[in-house]
């Protein structure tokens, strides 16, 4: 895997997507980005992680109770995880194959980290809605 992967930022007519490699740093830096999540992340996410947190980390170790949960559910958050799937063929050769699932931040959050180690989780992205952006108040 290369420095660059899931480390972009896409936006379309309904959503901002984020790849999880970005710290929260690099993104309140990034002028390319909304300028409401950047204040979101400054004035709220900061408060709970530190700034050279990974995406992917907090995202990661999020808990249901958390803040950060709450606002990503205001957000209409949903993010896109990778679970490994080991797929038999015949002859007893297997091969390990990528499911992708698209949760919303309590789903997540509701996996505890011991459950999605065993799982072999791997966060890739984060939607962020646009309409949830415009709605949320800081």
């Amino acid at each position: 895997m290369k420095d660059t992967d899931y480390r972009y930022i896409l936006e379309n007519m309904t959503a901002i997507q984020i790849g999880t490699k970005y710290t929260y740093r690099e993104l309140v830096d990034d002028i390319d980005l909304s300028y409401k999540y950047r204040c979101i992340i400054k004035q709220i996410l900061l408060q709970e992680v530190d700034a050279d947190t990974t995406l992917e980390s907090h995202l990661y170790y999020m808990m249901p109770e958390d803040e950060s949960c709450r606002v990503y559910k205001q957000l209409r958050a949903k993010i896109r995880i990778y679970v490994p799937k080991v797929k038999k063929h015949f002859g007893g050769r297997s091969d390990t194959e990528f499911e992708e699932r698209v949760l919303s931040s309590e789903e997540l959050a509701s996996i505890r980290p011991e459950q999605k180690k065993l799982m072999g989780i791997m966060i890739a992205e984060i939607q962020i809605s646009k309409m949830g952006l415009m709605t949320f108040v800081i």
